[in-house]
Order: C-alpha cells, then sequence, then structure tokens
C-alpha cells in the first residue's frame, strides 16, 4: 500500500515538474530543449496523469498487498533527473566543450542545401552563424555582425580568436559548434570565454586543410550572453 502512494505521489510530481517547464520555466527550459518541441513535455504530462490514475484506482486492490524493499530504489532513481535539472540552470557550453564537440572543416558544418535560389544577403542586423554557413557566398566581402562567445587557443594564428556558437537540433546534447574566426589589429587584444558583438569583413580563411569563414575586425563590443544562446536550424 504504502509503495503504491509513494508511486501515485511520483508521477503526480513529474506531471506538475514537466507541465511547469513549458509554462513557467521557458528560460530554463531552453537550454535543454528546442522551443519547437515543447509539445512532448505537455504529452508527457497526459501519460503520467493517466498513470497516476490508474495506479490510484488499484489502491483497493493493493491495500493488503506487502511492498517490496526492492521497489524503493526505483522510485528513488525517479528523483535523480530534477537534481541533474539544477545543475543544468546554471551550466554553460564553453571551451572545453567546445573541444569535444568541434568537427573539422566548413563542409561538416553546412546545412543541406536547398535546390531553390540562395536568398540575398539581409545586412541589416546580426547574421546567425548558421546564415553564414548556410549562404555564405552571398556574405563573402561585406560587413557583417555577429554575436558568439570567443576561444583563444594558442593553435591558431597570430591576432586570430575563434568565435563560436552551439547549432541545436532537438536538444542540449546533440549541440554541435559552429564557428568564425575574427582577426583583429596589432596592437589589440580580444578576450576569451566572452561573448562579443562583432563588426567586419567577411572572407574565408584556408589553412591546414580547413576553411573557415573569418570577419576582419571593424568594431566589436562585450556584450551578455543571450536570454537563448543556441542556434536553431
Amino acid at each position: 500500500m504504502v509503495i503504491a502512494v509513494a508511486k501515485i505521489v511520483v508521477l503526480a510530481g513529474w506531471a506538475l515538474f514537466l507541465g511547469w517547464l513549458p509554462l513557467f520555466g521557458q528560460a530554463d527550459l531552453a537550454r535543454l530543449l528546442h522551443p519547437d518541441l515543447w509539445w512532448l513535455l505537455l504529452a508527457a504530462v497526459v501519460v503520467l496523469a493517466l498513470l497516476a490514475a490508474v495506479q490510484c484506482r488499484s489502491l483497493s486492490r493493493l491495500r493488503h498487498q506487502p511492498s517490496t524493499w526492492w521497489q524503493w530504489p526505483s522510485l528513488a532513481i525517479l528523483l535523480l533527473p530534477p537534481l541533474f535539472f539544477l545543475q543544468a540552470r546554471e551550466a554553460r557550453f564553453d571551451g572545453e566543450t567546445f573541444a569535444k564537440r568541434s568537427l573539422a572543416s566548413l563542409e561538416a558544418y553546412r546545412p543541406p542545401q536547398s535546390t531553390e535560389e540562395a536568398p540575398a544577403a539581409d545586412l541589416s542586423g546580426e547574421v546567425p552563424l548558421s546564415t553564414l554557413y548556410g549562404n555564405i557566398d552571398a556574405y563573402l566581402g561585406k560587413e557583417v555582425e555577429v554575436v558568439c562567445q570567443t576561444l583563444d587557443n594558442r593553435q591558431l594564428p597570430e591576432n586570430v580568436v575563434m568565435c563560436y556558437r552551439y547549432l541545436m537540433n532537438c536538444c542540449a546534447a546533440d549541440a554541435m559548434p559552429l564557428f568564425i574566426f575574427i582577426r583583429y589589429g596589432e596592437g589589440e587584444a580580444v578576450e576569451g570565454e566572452r561573448w562579443v558583438h562583432a563588426r567586419g569583413t567577411l572572407s574565408l580563411h584556408r589553412g591546414g586543410g580547413v576553411t573557415v569563414p573569418q570577419l576582419t575586425l571593424g568594431r566589436m563590443s562585450y556584450v551578455e550572453e543571450p536570454a537563448f544562446p543556441f542556434l536553431l536550424r
């Protein structure tokens, strides 16, 4: 009987938690799940509510059924993911994450090409890195604005830093970095692991078998991390 009540409490708690996320926890959910997939959580809420209802109907039948000790650890395991969520709220993708998830070439990041004619370059504001990679020929030689996170690496050419953001397909687990090089002038410096709003002329850097978009810096300012730091497909 006790284990049955505990199951109902756990199921109801999970239903409330998953229902709270898309309604009131969007800022935290945005770091874990693609915004277009919020309905998956509501579907899970419905399933959990149905399971809790079935368990409630079985209470009378289970009233005299003895509890088995091995069921308690399984319930405890169900309480672990919320602890991960509390940690994930403060977690950030950084240079170490980049090193583990980065790919080697521009072609590896290029989104599937459409058979339709590529749109003209939109230079009216910030250009997402995913847009640059998908239509890079339209932006070459033009003044471009980007917002990204810097990464200083000793293997990079002199006066060059890497600037990256993560492209999300469905969730943070599959996010992969898109990056460009930022070339700055002699005597200047760009701090690593900082979000920047940079503007400059776009070109391609070729070297070591790698082709990467490169921004020759015109002006730059340090900015706060965007409310939604990921790029979306």
